[in-house]
């Protein structure tokens, strides 16, 4: 697994209960919390402190929290903000700030608190903020990105920013398709708008680790290259792609078997492919291996790809180009590429059995 699929498992988080915040006591003895811990009169009184202050921002529709248990992040407790659609960039800062504050006061310091922003009438999009120590400017700015990238998409995203995975100045953020949308629709859009969403400035790229996670496909720190989403729509006729990219990618991490396609993509490093496409299969079936061999067909028609075909304990892996680390091959391999290969695939000269690994 790489780099980027192993900070998507990270980032991914369960589903949210909704609660209703009182005037004093965000939980009470019959709320279905299980594993969130009760705040004390203390940290429910700031709590409630902060909620109120956020309430007479302008552009504010209404504020009430949430309890999240989940095996990622663990408890939480979201404050939730729905604003104005036409809610102002001063007032996203205001809200920013008046956060910050009040989460770095002592009584709510040790408490794991995420902002969950909606827009009024947009009922699954979500922008959710678990690292406080940003800038308003920079939450401000995300917040405008992710209402732009929406409008250019034509489709609700759940956006989120966390902590940085490597301790230093950047910031986490995921972009990905909300888990109340089915997300082949949300793939839909991302094709047929892809040229719009692409356009869309984004001021915070080398400011942050940037994920984007749509049905089957992931990037990492900037959107694909055009031609890489003309791969990833003509592979998902061949084989349907891996449904929302968090859920297959949790489904991976605890063992279980995933079906269908992920296509991966990051920025050309020099050593290893670009685009990796993986196809996975609970157990090897004829009718997979032909469309296997098919995907490569196509995927050997572009350069800097990696296909990997894993159906049970086995494993086929081809490059489409050459690779300036080291290539481990095996029989199967082999087996796979000339298949592809006696299949009439465009492969060209550097391509080659295997997988790329770098050089240690």
């Amino acid at each position: 697994m790489n780099f980027g699929q192993r900070m998507f498992v990270a980032m991914a988080s369960a589903a949210v209960l909704t609660l209703t915040l009182g005037a004093c006591t965000l939980f009470d003895s019959t709320s279905s919390n299980a594993g969130v811990s009760q705040l004390d009169p203390v940290q429910q009184r700031a709590f409630s402190d902060t909620a109120n202050a956020v309430r007479l921002i302008g552009g504010v529709e209404s504020v009430s929290s949430s309890a999240t248990t989940g095996d990622v992040w663990g408890d939480e407790i979201s404050l939730d903000v729905t604003v104005s659609p036409v809610v102002s960039d001063a007032s996203v800062r205001v809200i920013a700030a008046t956060l910050r504050n009040s989460f770095d006061r002592n009584e709510l310091a040790t408490v794991p608190i995420i902002l969950t922003l909606r827009t009024d009438g947009a009922r699954n999009g979500t922008f959710e903020q678990r690292n406080f120590d940003l800038s308003d400017d920079a939450v401000a700015s995300n917040f405008s990105y992710w209402r732009a990238v929406q409008e250019a998409i034509g489709a609700e995203l759940r956006m989120e920013l966390s902590l940085s995975p490597q301790g230093d100045d950047r910031y986490m953020r995921s972009l990905s398709s909300p888990p109340e949308v089915a997300a082949n629709d949300t793939m839909d859009r991302f094709v047929e708008n892809f040229d719009g969403l692409a356009a869309v400035p984004d001021v915070n790229v080398d400011k942050s680790y940037t994920i984007w996670a749509v049905n089957g496909f992931q990037s990492t720190h900037t959107l694909p290259p055009a031609d890489v989403v003309t791969l990833i729509d003509d592979i998902r006729t061949i084989i349907p792609l891996n449904g929302n990219s968090a859920e297959g990618l949790l489904s991976a991490a605890g063992g279980e078997s995933l079906e269908g396609v992920v296509v991966y993509w990051a920025p050309p490093d020099g050593v290893l492919p670009a685009t990796e496409v993986s196809i996975n299969r609970a157990q090897f079936r004829e009718p997979d291996w032909r469309a296997a061999i098919d995907v490569a067909i196509r995927a050997s028609a572009e350069s800097d790809v990696s296909v990997q075909y894993i159906a049970g304990n086995s494993q086929f892996r081809l490059l489409t180009s050459a690779c300036e680390g080291n290539v481990a091959t095996t029989s199967d391999d082999e087996k796979f590429f000339e298949a592809v290969r006696d299949a009439g695939a465009p492969l060209s000269p550097d391509a080659a059995p295997g997988l790329c690994l770098p050089k240690f």
